[in-house]
């Protein structure tokens, strides 16, 4: 009679037992993968065997993924050998298939080798024809090459290279000892990053992808870079002089910059005033600057081409006798009583008042100043730009600091360097914004 507790013990006892040997068969046995539970099958067409076997094991990146299940030969020997690969496992359809050799005595295995974009992934039941697998060679094969390498070898000389190489390597045990060591610890960090230097390896496609798609354009720029580089090399002499004398060059343009530091922002501010002094009397240049081309011509014409050549060139000349027609004019000239010698070569004043100062109508120097049309007002006539009403007159502001220029476009006035205000209104018109305004203004009209 067994009691309660031995029976309990031996419930216990059989549901250890039953649940390990559950586990055994799972982990070890693999019974679902047996079962086909959580697989899918591939089929791939090879022109031989290569030495693989049944439980050959089948690697994509490196990794182990599946196993060989069944080897098949068909008609025209050819082999099917069915592949059992882990689901979740994404193998690119355009995969190569390569059979490879785990060691020098065999151990053959399936290696997918990724090539394309990897679009679709195999899937159960999908066929890979024999093209696109490649298998190793094989150990006969191998063993004739190698055997036929060594027969081809002088013996005299290979006897002097493997005493050369123990004497390179006498006494160099701890050297090499260490060399492996180093090797070793490189091979462990090289498969710790397999998969970072896979990916590496995958981006560096379409960055090699591109360089050659720009393959034409480098080679253009090393062209280009080559004929550079010539010009160079053919102007080292200029080039050379060209340095030597940069220095001195250097020096004279920074003394240069010196001695405009003064006068250059005077010059502008002249140039400023002047610009705006232009704007007003556009219409003027104009003017003279139609009238000059026929002028010069008109000129030209008084020798004609075809006597420029002779040794005494005769110009036409036409002489009209005119006594008072039209009749002088010395109104208006403070010192027209006066006769300066010719042989006086003395610095004197320019006169600042003096032109015919008759009525309008008056035929005397009908093109005198005083018949000079305002540019500000159609029909006015005016000697100078205070008849026709435009002020450019210093004033009497002393204020000034610094050595600064600048332009007060609300009042139109300009304060000069010097500390002294120029006061620019035309009369009817606006003054411009800027000395660059008057400068467009002039080219665009």
């Amino acid at each position: 009679m067994i009691s309660r507790l031995t029976r309990k013990q031996l419930i216990a006892f059989f549901l250890v037992t039953g649940i390990s040997i559950v586990l055994m068969a799972a982990s070890y046995v693999r019974i679902p993968e047996l079962l086909g539970i959580g697989r899918y099958e591939v089929t791939v067409s090879l022109p031989a065997t290569g030495g693989l076997y049944p439980k050959s094991l089948v690697t994509y990146r490196g990794q182990d993924v599946g196993t060989v299940t069944r080897l098949t030969l068909r008609e025209g020997g050819a082999i099917d050998a069915v592949l059992s690969i882990d689901e979740g496992v994404d193998i690119p359809e355009d995969a190569r298939v390569e059979v490879r050799s785990a060691s020098a005595i065999g151990e053959q295995y399936i290696n997918f080798v990724p090539e394309g974009d990897g679009a679709r992934t195999l899937r159960d039941g999908d066929r890979i024809e024999a093209g696109a697998a490649s298998l190793p060679v094989s150990t006969g094969v191998l063993l004739e090459s190698v055997n036929d390498l060594f027969t081809s070898l002088p013996k005299d000389d290979l006897q002097t290279t493997i005493r050369e190489l123990g004497e390179a390597f006498s006494g160099m045990g701890d050297e090499l000892g260490r060399l492996l060591d180093a090797g070793t610890a490189l091979q462990d960090v090289a498969d710790a990053e397999l998969d970072t230097t896979l990916s590496l390896i995958d981006s560096l496609d379409p960055v090699l992808a591109q360089q050659v798609a720009l393959d034409p354009d480098i080679r253009g720029w090393a062209r280009a870079l080559d004929t550079f580089t010539g010009e160079f090399a053919s102007s080292d002499k200029v080039l050379r002089s060209l340095l030597e004398s940069g220095g001195p060059l250097a020096k004279e343009v920074v003394a240069l910059v010196k001695d405009l530091d003064q006068p250059l922002p005077r010059l502008l501010t002249d140039l400023s005033l002047t610009g705006q002094v232009l704007e007003v009397y556009i219409p003027a240049i104009e003017h003279t600057l139609a009238v000059l081309p026929a002028a010069i011509e008109m000129h030209s014409a008084a020798l004609p081409p075809e006597r420029r050549d002779d040794a005494y060139p005769e110009a036409n000349l036409s002489f009209k006798l005119s006594v008072n027609n039209p009749p002088t004019c010395n109104t208006g000239f403070e010192y027209a009583d006066q006769q300066r010698s010719p042989k006086d070569l003395s610095p004197a004043p320019l006169p600042q008042d003096s032109y015919c100062k008759v009525a309008h109508d008056d035929p005397r120097v009908v093109r005198g100043a005083r018949n000079q049309a305002c540019p500000n007002a159609v029909g006015t006539f005016a000697a100078d730009a205070a008849g026709c009403g435009l002020m450019f007159q210093e004033s009497s502001e002393e204020d000034a600091e610094g050595q600064v220029a600048f332009y007060d476009n609300s009042s139109g006035r300009v304060m000069t360097p010097d500390g002294k205000f120029l006061r620019i209104n035309p009369r009817g018109q606006d003054v411009a914004a800027t000395w660059q305004d008057y400068l467009i203004g002039l080219g665009q009209k």
